[in-house]
């Protein structure tokens, strides 16, 4: 008697294993659909986005190539360099003993 209930429980098992199987192909099958959709969405973007990007490439090569800037930007790095260089004048001048007159 008991043979014959594990073939049972090998039928229930076997009705299973294809009910899942059944249910596995139509989900993968829906997945791929709902996959290609979002790969399209995502291909989509990064286009939008590489445009931005692109957009923003040119914005910069015109702000660095132009003369104003160019002009500020010396003006800059020129007022840069004479602050540290009295800085570091009155720093010598207070670390470097003070000479008396002969």
């Amino acid at each position: 008697m008991t043979e014959p209930q594990w073939d049972e429980v090998g039928s229930r098992f076997t009705a299973l294993g294809r009910t899942l199987q059944g249910r596995w192909a139509d989900t993968r099958d829906s997945a791929k659909g709902a996959e290609s959709d979002a790969a399209d969405e995502v291909h989509s973007a990064m286009d939008g986005v590489r445009a931005s990007l692109d957009d923003l490439a040119d914005a910069i090569t015109r702000t660095v190539n132009d003369k104003d800037v160019h002009d500020s930007a010396k003006a800059a790095a020129s007022g840069l360099v004479e602050a540290l260089s009295a800085s570091l004048e009155d720093l010598a001048g207070k670390i470097q003993p003070k000479r008396k007159p002969d």
